[in-house]
Parts: structure tokens; C-alpha cells; sequence
């Protein structure tokens, strides 16, 4: 009687450690914002009758798995003549839209059925190529519209767009980027200290004065700091990230610069470092969970079977 309430006990105990232990390997891991970006191209040199690509990019993505959007353009400025896709999306529902009357090239690609990854990025990445011939001098928006990004489990992403720009011809812009983040520790324990090193850099034409902050995942650290710098000038700033109280895991650390007013090409104002994990080795202490419940399963087997060979034999 005794033994068999033993085992009962054994049992409830194992299948409560691994309901737990799956809770927690389950929990979802928060990202930075994901971007879908258009480039800002300002280039004299692309005369009419001239060919030239640009690339839209994703940033601070995690297991995207499809997309579709339009992009739309001046076809007074510019013709669409084509567009692809970048590896791993090699499958299309369509073949791409090209309709220069309303000026827009339509896409929509996924990975191969059944992958089961999805891709993931932190810096910017290519996903879509889309070619152009110039047929006047001038400026063309090359605008993002509707878009979708869909995750392995078909779930939308959530985002923000960042449209960009192309012209032939002489401009002045508003435009300031964060162009480098370095950190001390990518490893620290709970309590202990990370610094975080900024560049900024004003790339436009005018003197601007603007905040850069830094956050890990989507939490701010510290103060932002103000920032004054002329045209063609860089700085650093310096951030320390207390972990006191953050809890064990893998974070992302992102810098961003404020816009600035009539700033076009605001993509490169966020500039995502990539993981610092908070507790230990690994991404998020999975390792030591999957130790732990193996450990946990042969302890319990060992009793059951030792309970079981000391059960007295019945005459």
C-alpha cells in the first residue's frame, strides 16, 4: 500500500516538474520592431535612359516565413521593368505586378511549404530586388504600401514601414543615423553592469539637434541622451545597463536616434546590436532546463524501478 502510494506521489510530482519546465521553454522571446525599409537613392548620375535596382529590407525580424506589398513610384521619374526575391523566399503564389499607368510593382513571396524555420534577421536584410530605367530628371517616391509579413505559424508581424526615395538631381536633406553600437559584456550575470557605446552621425546637410536612446527589447535603459552635431559630423554616446531585477535571459539591444523634422530616410535611425544575454550562457537558458527535466525523468525512473523489484512476491 505504502509503495503504491509512493509511485503515485512520483508520478504527480514528474508530471507537474515537466508541465512546468514546458511553460517555461515556451515562453515567447520579445524582439525589436520589426522594419520593412525602401532606400533613400539620390544619385546625379542616373541619367534618363539608365538602369539601376534597388533592395527593400527587414530588420529585427524573427521566423518570417512570407510577405506581399506594393511599392509605389513617380512614372513620370521612373518605369518599373522587373522584381525578384532574395533567398529563402524562392516561392510565388504570382508573378510580380508591374503597372506603370498607376505606378506601382506588387509582390508576394513565401518559403518553400512546410519550412518550418522561417528566416531571422536583426540588421537589415534583402528580401526583394525591384529594377528601374530613369526616363526624366526629378524626384520619385518609392513608397511602401500595404504590406503584410506573415511568421511560420501564419501569424502577421508587426511593423513599421519606412519609405524611401529616389532623385537625379540636387537635393538637401534632413537625415541622422545611428551607424554602430558596441557593448562591454555579451554575457553578464543578474545585477552586473553592460556599457553600451553609440556612433551617431549627421549624413545630411543640415546642423541638427536630436535624442538618442537605447533600449533592451522594446525596455528603455537610462536617459536618453541629447545629441547637437553639424552637418557631416559623428559622436558617441555612452550608456550603462544596470541588470538589477531583469530577469534571466537573451536580449536584444537596440539604439535609436529621434527624427528630425522633414527627415526622409529614417530607417537608418535604428540600428539593433544583436543578443546580450542576462544570466548565463545561451540564448535563454534552455540548455539547463532540458538538463534539468532529463534529470529529473532518470531520478524518478530509478525509484519506480527500485520500488518495484523490493515488492514482496505473492505465494
Amino acid at each position: 500500500m505504502r509503495s503504491k502510494q509512493v509511485r503515485k506521489t512520483l508520478w504527480m510530482w514528474l508530471t507537474l516538474t515537466l508541465v512546468v519546465g514546458m511553460s517555461i521553454l515556451s515562453e515567447p522571446i520579445s524582439a525589436a520592431a520589426t522594419v520593412l525599409s525602401a532606400p533613400v537613392l539620390r544619385d546625379t548620375t542616373k541619367t534618363p535612359g539608365q538602369s539601376f535596382s534597388i533592395d527593400i529590407k527587414v530588420a529585427s525580424v524573427e521566423k518570417m516565413w512570407g510577405y506581399d506589398f506594393f511599392v509605389y513610384y513617380n512614372t513620370t521619374v521612373l518605369t518599373a521593368t522587373g522584381a525578384a526575391s532574395y533567398s529563402p523566399f524562392t516561392e510565388k503564389p504570382m508573378d510580380p505586378v508591374i503597372n506603370d499607368t498607376a505606378g506601382y510593382v506588387y509582390v508576394v513571396f513565401h518559403m518553400p511549404m512546410g519550412e518550418r524555420v522561417g528566416f531571422s534577421t536583426v540588421q537589415p536584410q534583402s528580401i526583394v530586388k525591384m529594377d528601374f530605367t530613369v526616363d526624366a530628371v526629378g524626384v520619385s517616391p518609392l513608397d511602401i504600401s500595404k504590406p503584410s509579413l506573415a511568421n511560420v505559424e501564419g501569424a502577421a508581424i508587426t511593423h513599421r514601414t519606412v519609405d524611401g526615395l529616389f532623385a537625379n538631381v540636387e537635393i538637401d536633406v534632413h537625415d541622422v543615423a545611428v551607424t554602430g553600437v558596441t557593448v562591454s559584456e555579451t554575457t553578464v550575470p543578474v545585477g552586473g553592469s553592460v556599457t553600451i557605446t553609440v556612433t551617431i552621425e549627421n549624413t545630411g546637410d543640415f546642423d541638427e539637434s536630436f535624442s538618442v536612446s537605447v533600449y533592451y527589447d522594446s525596455v528603455l535603459i537610462g536617459t536618453p541622451a541629447s545629441v547637437t552635431l553639424s552637418a557631416g559630423a559623428t559622436a558617441t554616446k555612452i550608456f550603462t545597463w544596470s541588470t538589477v531585477g531583469v530577469a534571466e535571459k537573451a536580449y536584444t539591444i537596440t539604439a535609436e536616434a529621434s527624427a528630425v523634422s522633414e527627415e526622409i530616410d529614417t530607417a537608418n535611425n535604428v540600428y539593433a546590436y544583436g543578443k546580450v544575454t542576462v544570466g548565463g550562457a545561451g540564448t535563454d537558458l534552455t540548455l539547463y532546463y532540458i538538463i534539468a527535466g532529463v534529470a529529473v525523468i532518470a531520478i524518478a525512473l530509478i525509484l519506480l524501478y527500485r520500488l518495484r523489484i523490493r515488492k514482496p512476491r505473492t505465494k
